[in-house]
């Protein structure tokens, strides 16, 4: 596959990936990548320390910066930052596939204005290329930070028509059945585990058919699931069956999120028709 000329997995290995995003190097712990690297001088311009939860920086790099992304006619920036006590900058490279996918449906099938359901969003990159790709975007995320991340995403793209909602995504979707408000699309990532608002807790191991149920139940009657697994606990026939049960349909697609080496889990793309 080809990626975008402003990111680029250079190596792996030895519990640790080494990217450019831009003109930034980055290493960050990966624990998946248990192989040896294929060159071990890996000259970084910032590197995570997965112990000390702290970033120390070899050069002079900024803070924050943006890169640029483009699929076909889809273009748009990505604002990345280092942020203290986390390897996130902001972006999940191997979603990629997903964009172009909602992209793809939206102008194969000609939907005018289809409205679109982001759960779990984080940075929101989801819900732009949704925007951009002609979608009407409700982006719901129970983190402060992952809003003004979402929000900075949008603002330097000049989208100000997203709905931003700050709650749990299950919560969310109960309000939207009981207010009859139905999607074309409904695109998750949900964590293995995370914590929401006032203390409550999300499990995937626990809360996954319930919250596929509950997704169902706001999806419009030909409408289309994006679906990105990430849990190590779930064997993908299992989860076709869960699909399969609750959509009521045969059409389910699923591959690999996977870049060069790593495998970062699977997608699910469930059509309704």
């Amino acid at each position: 596959m080809t990626y975008w000329k402003d990111y680029e997995l250079i190596d792996s290995g030895n519990r640790k990936k080494f990217e450019k995003f831009g003109d930034v190097q980055i290493v960050r712990p990966e624990p998946i990548a248990t192989w040896k690297p294929e060159n071990s001088n890996w000259k970084a311009d910032a590197e995570f320390n997965g112990e000390t939860k702290t970033w120390k920086f070899w050069k002079d790099v900024p803070k924050n910066w943006e890169i640029f992304y483009k699929y076909k006619n889809l273009e748009f920036k990505i604002f990345l930052e280092f942020s203290e006590g986390t390897k996130q900058i902001g972006i999940f490279p191997e979603q990629m596939r997903n964009w172009g996918f909602v992209y793809d449906e939206i102008f194969k099938n000609k939907l005018k204005n289809p409205k679109i359901l982001n759960l779990f969003g984080y940075s929101g990159i989801s819900s732009i290329a949704s925007n951009l790709s002609g979608g009407i975007v409700t982006h719901v995320d129970s983190s402060s930070h992952a809003i003004h991340l979402a929000k900075k995403n949008a603002e330097i793209n000049k989208i100000s028509n997203i709905r931003w909602m700050k709650d749990d995504s299950e919560k969310f979707l109960e309000k939207e059945f009981r207010r009859k408000s139905f999607y074309d699309f409904v695109i998750l990532d949900p964590p293995s585990f995370g914590k929401g608002t006032n203390s409550s807790y999300f499990k995937i191991d626990k809360n996954f058919e319930t919250l596929i149920y509950s997704v169902s139940k706001i999806l419009k009657k030909k409408g289309v699931v994006v679906l990105s697994l990430h849990s190590k606990n779930f064997d993908e026939e299992i989860i076709k069956k869960i699909l399969k049960k609750i959509f009521q349909t045969n059409n389910i697609h699923f591959g690999d999120l996977k870049i060069e080496k790593i495998n970062f889990g699977k997608y699910f793309w469930i059509k309704t028709f």
